[in-house]
């Protein structure tokens, strides 16, 4: 497995390099970490004749973001000697350059900050890592850590909907190296959406038999979701020896998630890049950057690839 770590040097990314603990990553993954000086231009040694020290502070910054990478570098060592890890820094726009590394290092999984304090590279959530979670092509990991340190083993909530991306979501936990008592929830929330918002979200008037047909598609939905879980819960995580139990709730996808996901003080929360339905996608926009937004843990924005176009 590949990994590519956006790292500041701040505390939410001392955070960030302890909860890849929680993660279930293998043995042998190869992880990448990369340090941005954040800046938009070079500057100029002159202006004109007279001179400037706007270069010694570049090249100082550039000091301190390879100084800041191999930090990293030596925290991510000692919570996994088995794994190959490499550093790299460079200058420009964080989400940018993560987002670039990205495309050519081809990792399965990135893994940014909820917040940075530093001066360096901010890997903010309301920038950098909002970004790179809307426009990476890889899963992302935003990862914030526990509150209170301790053995006990994760806990996982994974939002389950029966499309292929919530799926991919399964797939992925199950896919993963999880100590003995890891804990899983498949949570799956199905509300009711009234004619009125469905005239809404399409613009235009309905038939009469609205009303039903919008029943049907929930009720296919719910059909879909339970059986969906049921697989899951046979083929994918019990094989595992994990612990599973499973949830279904009517309500807002993103409001269920994250208040059974505080309410359980769950570690992470997975879930798919789409998801929640072609009608409750209309009406709620992205769960998934919501939840990453708003969530008190790490979520795993997981995205499907080619290569697992059938997950389950």
């Amino acid at each position: 497995m590949k990994i590519l770590i956006g790292y500041d040097g701040s505390q939410n990314s001392i955070a960030m390099i302890d909860d890849l603990k929680l993660a279930g990553l293998p043995s042998d993954t190869e992880a990448l970490v990369m340090s941005v000086a954040e800046m938009w231009l070079v500057p100029p040694p002159s202006y004109g004749l007279a001179q400037t020290d706007y270069v010694e502070s570049f090249q100082l910054d550039v000091r301190l973001a390879k100084e800041i990478a191999e930090k990293g570098s030596t925290q991510l060592k000692a919570h996994f000697p088995t794994w190959k890890v490499t550093t790299e820094s460079t200058i420009g726009s964080p989400a940018r350059e993560l987002l670039k590394k990205a495309s050519m290092f081809h990792p399965d999984l990135i893994v940014v900050g909820s917040q940075g304090l530093s001066a360096i590279g901010r890997f903010l959530l309301g920038s950098v890592s909002q970004k790179v979670v809307t426009e990476a092509h890889s899963s992302v990991r935003i990862a914030r850590g526990r509150l209170q340190e301790t053995n006990e083993p994760a806990r996982i909530i994974i939002g389950a909907d029966g499309s292929p991306e919530s799926n991919e979501a399964i797939r992925s936990v199950a896919s993963r190296k999880w100590p003995r008592g890891t804990e899983v929830v498949l949570l799956a929330a199905t509300g009711k959406i009234l004619v009125n918002e469905y005239k809404a979200m399409i613009g235009a008037s309905l038939p009469e038999n609205t009303s039903t047909e919008v029943q049907t598609q929930q009720h296919d939905e719910l059909t879909n979701i339970k059986r969906v879980l049921e697989e899951a819960l046979e083929a994918q995580l019990r094989a595992q020896g994990l612990f599973v139990s499973t949830i279904i709730k009517e309500g807002d996808p993103r409001k269920v998630l994250l208040e059974e996901a505080e309410k359980w003080g769950a570690d992470a929360i997975f879930i798919g890049s789409r998801g929640f339905s072609k009608i409750k996608r209309l009406v709620l926009g992205s769960v998934s950057t919501a939840i990453s937004a708003r969530a008190h843990c790490s979520v795993e924005v997981v995205r499907l690839t080619e290569k697992n176009q059938n997950p389950l």
